[in-house]
């Protein structure tokens, strides 16, 4: 059994944290085979802080990286997943001996590409169902 929360705060893991948030504006957090997390869930952009400002948002989010994770296991490959609000997420499995022992997912609370029309209405009406203003 890997011992994420003592891999999580490993002096390297840190530093790739702080890395990857300061070169990407992207969040790391770990999941393990039950769906328990290591990590900020909460992205520190403006936008997802935005969104976690009321308490549906922060619901959201919290059932999307479940979903993201239990995604990650079942493809156990890397991949490129949206998240409640339409972002993209990089997640990659931890693969050791064939066994899976869980994921690391990276999120930006941006978007990775220009979102087709439809999308952005999507994303805009997620915005209006929680009660946000999406200007």
């Amino acid at each position: 059994m890997l011992d994420f929360e003592q891999v999580y705060n490993l002096p390297v893991t840190k530093k790739l944290r702080e890395m990857v948030r300061k070169w990407w504006h992207m969040e790391i957090y770990m999941a393990n085979t039950e769906g328990q997390f290591w990590g900020d869930l909460y992205f520190k952009t403006e936008f997802c802080q935005y969104l976690h400002s009321v308490r549906e948002g922060m619901s959201l989010c919290m059932s999307s990286a479940r979903e993201r994770a239990a995604q990650v296991k079942a493809r156990r490959e890397p991949c490129i997943l949206k998240c409640h609000a339409g972002f993209s997420n990089v997640a990659v499995p931890i693969i050791m001996d064939n066994e899976y022992y869980g994921s690391v997912i990276a999120g930006t609370g941006i978007l990775l590409e220009k979102p087709h029309p439809d999308e952005l209405g999507q994303i805009i009406g997620r915005l209006q169902g929680l009660g946000l203003d999406p200007a």
